[in-house]
């Protein structure tokens, strides 16, 4: 049975206006569509009808503000084919609870799908939260499905997205999201749709809106410092934002914007999926808006992004017959792509983010390139032709190549490597975008200081596009409100950070952060749903302790921080040689047994105890775990189960891994990742399944130098666990360092001793 269903109904006199009024637009502003009737049939488990005989109206109270759908009477209840060639059923199969929900087939455009009429319930100035339960039918591929509301105002269509998320045939996903109407409207309606995959089929159920308690109005701090001002003699200062936090161009949102920050970036509006969906079929309303305001204002704007492997519709890339394109095709799709968007805004963008995220040293490729269709289909050209395609369409737009993770030193070395092949070759690129999402521990200012001086002998300019700051240390936390100590905490490392920044103030143009304010982030949503706090202005746009340590640090509270006490544990290696099959050998007697008994994730899970060996040229781990469900579910081999083993050969208890230091990942199916990647070579691994678990045996050849007997090398040993099988860590115990870092940092390692 449905719960929450409202019981208020709109009279029948409305209804049958309602009945009579409605009127579905199509996306595009000049083309208007007319519902059109499908024959009513039954079948088991599926209700079908014609909207204007079987459907019933959705429960409403228009003294609350209230509307509910559930499909329970077996009715499509006052939905409509936005598009008039879809299909929608009351059906089964599309039940989120009770026994009906709706069934979306028949979709031709990205636009396509059931549209309802909310018209009488929503007024100006008033805030609404809307939520509906979305799924996809089994063997659809996973898609990012929106809602989005249609607002008619003066006569004039307005397309305001809502929300939006990816979905799968596996579970069902909430959609939710509030939505303050600004404008009066003649009429709205919501929809949900789906630009990625035009024709997707889709279930919605337990659709709802609900008009939110009047809160407190939002005053922006117009008596502090504005940021831009700061940091004026520098770098530009700026922020992502979405086309709807300036629907009111003088409401809160635009207030604060307008006065801290003087570079602007659009979010998601300039992607190839917002803008060309369709093959020719272009969209620039969204981005429109994004660039006037910025023109409006004296606030310079900055493109992301043209070339990406994620957010580009399947059509680019494929035939009508599910073909990879050639090369040729491609590069003429990509040039028409670039010709349009960027000439559209030349002159208004003064840098663009040319080519996203095109290094991922895990797919092997040559160079580190990531394995995406489009270096499938033409090998590392596209980002040549890509830089070509818009230089010329905007001569003077500062050209950049953007990335994740950069302060990696595989990963940015293979960068760096690109990029002086690429200007070897003349290709006009300009600079480098460091995203710069980093976490509360992680990485070092350290590091990110090292991450810019490592580009600074290719003469080019370095921004960083996309700042911010997770206040958790794994994908387990979740905290419901933002503690005290990780306020201080956020606030004095983003001081230190900007303190690197400022030391490369030659380097750097611009520091861009991923939002402007913490309802406002991705990360209340990836890499989990939980709550976030990642950026310099709260929820109500009040400044943060993060926003004075930058501005006024004499502000802050007194840094009093709590001080851990890391004890380094010491075990010591004896000599030999043992073979790596997996069995414990002989050799592997009288050696020092030592027991992965501390957490870094979880409480409890499975544990390891393992020994050491070594020789001249090779350490010796083995490893046996105590498992009670192996797992091997996840695609992030650091989530499934698995030993990793951490070398310092020098012991020399850096923040940043240094060239003799390495992670070495084994997991249950023996697959090997290391860290960093050009160390592979020296692994080698087996490991056999037991009743309890699992053995680990390997071998790892000494980087560099190798040790000699009497010597102490900085050593750890970490088991991963998905304790449930659901492809989620949930555990993870280690010898020595729980601070998490190992990964990066050796400055927690334990000690062992060769003897």
């Amino acid at each position: 049975m449905k719960t929450n269903r409202l019981k208020f109904y709109i009279p029948l006199g409305l209804i049958a206006i309602l009945a009579l009024t409605y009127v579905i637009f199509g996306i595009s502003p000049k083309k208007s569509h007319t519902e059109s009737e499908s024959a009513p049939t039954q079948s088991a488990g599926v209700a079908t009808q014609t909207v204007a005989e079987a459907s019933t109206e959705p429960a409403v109270d228009l003294a609350t503000g209230k509307i509910a759908t559930g499909f329970e009477d077996g009715t499509v209840q006052g939905w409509h084919e936005r598009g008039g060639i879809e299909t929608l059923t009351a059906a089964e199969e599309a039940a989120h609870s009770g026994t009906y929900g709706l069934q979306v087939t028949g979709r031709k455009e990205g636009w396509n799908g059931p549209q309802l009429d909310v018209t009488p319930i929503m007024e100006k100035g008033k805030t609404y939260t809307l939520a509906a339960w979305i799924k996809l039918p089994a063997g659809m591929p996973d898609s990012s499905v929106a809602m989005t509301i249609q607002r008619t105002t003066n006569g004039k269509d307005t397309y305001e997205f809502v929300t939006s998320d990816t979905v799968t045939a596996g579970e069902w996903v909430k959609l939710t999201a509030k939505y303050e109407l600004l404008f009066e409207a003649e009429k709205l309606s919501v929809y949900f749709e789906s630009n990625a995959n035009p024709t997707l089929d889709f279930y919605v159920d337990d659709f709802q809106i609900a008009r939110n308690q009047e809160p407190e109005k939002i005053e922006v701090q117009q008596d502090i410092p504005a940021l831009k001002n700061i940091y004026n003699d520098d770098f530009k200062l700026g922020t992502a934002l979405l086309v709807n936090e300036i629907y009111d161009p003088n409401g809160p949102d635009a207030q604060l914007i307008k006065k801290h920050f003087n570079s602007l970036t659009a979010g998601n509006e300039l992607k190839w999926d917002a803008t060309e969906p369709r093959e020719g079929q272009f969209s620039f309303s969204r981005a429109d808006q994004i660039v006037d305001f910025a023109m409006n204002n004296g606030i310079a704007f900055r493109g992301h992004t043209l070339i990406w492997h994620s957010q580009t519709p399947n059509w680019v890339f494929h035939d009508d017959k599910g073909n990879l394109v050639s090369k040729e095709v491609l590069f003429q799709r990509m040039k028409k792509h670039i010709e349009a968007e960027v000439g559209r805004y030349k002159g208004k963008v003064y840098a663009w983010d040319v080519v996203n995220e095109v290094i991922e040293p895990g797919d092997k490729q040559p160079g580190g390139l990531r394995n995406s269709p489009w270096y499938q289909i033409a090998g590392e050209e596209f980002i040549e032709k890509a830089f070509e395609y818009a230089h010329a369409a905007d001569p003077d737009a500062k050209l950049f190549i953007n990335d994740y993770n950069t302060d990696m030193p595989d990963k940015r070395q293979y960068l760096h490597d690109l990029i002086k092949r690429l200007k070897a070759k003349g290709v006009p690129i300009d600079g480098i975008g460091h995203q710069t999402h980093i976490g509360i521990m992680s990485p070092s200012a350290f590091q990110l200081d090292q991450m810019i001086l490592a580009f600074t002998d290719l003469g080019i300019d370095q921004q960083i596009t996309e700042m911010d700051m997770s206040i958790y240390t794994n994908d387990s936390e979740a905290f419901d409100t933002f503690p005290e100590d990780l306020q201080l905490r956020q606030a004095y490392r983003y001081k230190e950070i900007f303190d690197v920044f400022k030391k490369h103030k030659d380097q750097l143009s611009a520091v861009i952060f991923w939002g402007k304010d913490d309802l406002n982030t991705w990360l209340r949503t990836f890499p989990v749903k939980r709550n976030n706090w990642p950026l310099l202005f709260d929820e109500r746009l009040q400044a943060k302790y993060a926003y004075w340590a930058l501005v006024d640090p004499s502000k802050m509270p007194k840094e009093n921080l709590p001080v851990v006490a890391a004890t380094k544990l010491e075990t010591a290696a004896k000599q030999g040689t043992p073979v790596i099959d997996g069995e414990r050998e002989t050799a592997w007697n009288g050696t020092h047994e030592l027991a992965t008994d501390r957490w870094v994730t979880g409480i409890s899970g499975s544990t390891a105890h393992v020994r050491t060996l070594w020789d001249e040229d090779h350490l010796y781990v083995l490893a046996v775990v105590t498992d009670s469900k192996l797992s091997n579910k996840s695609a992030n081999a650091w989530e499934q189960d698995s030993v990793e083993i951490f070398i310092d050969s020098n012991n020399a208890k850096t923040t940043a891994y240094e060239s003799d230091d390495g992670q070495y990942r084994i997991s249950i199916d023996n697959k090997q990742t290391v860290n960093p990647e050009s160390m592979s070579g020296n692994l080698v691994s087996a490991v056999k399944r037991t009743d309890t678990g699992y053995i680990v045996e390997a071998s790892i050849a000494w980087p560099g130098t190798a040790p000699k007997a009497g010597d102490t090398i900085g050593f750890d040993v970490q088991v991963n666990n998905d304790e449930d099988g659901d492809g989620l860590r949930d555990s993870v115990a280690i010898w020595s360092d729980t601070s998490g870092q190992s990964y990066q940092s050796t400055a927690g390692l334990g000690e062992l001793k060769l003897k």
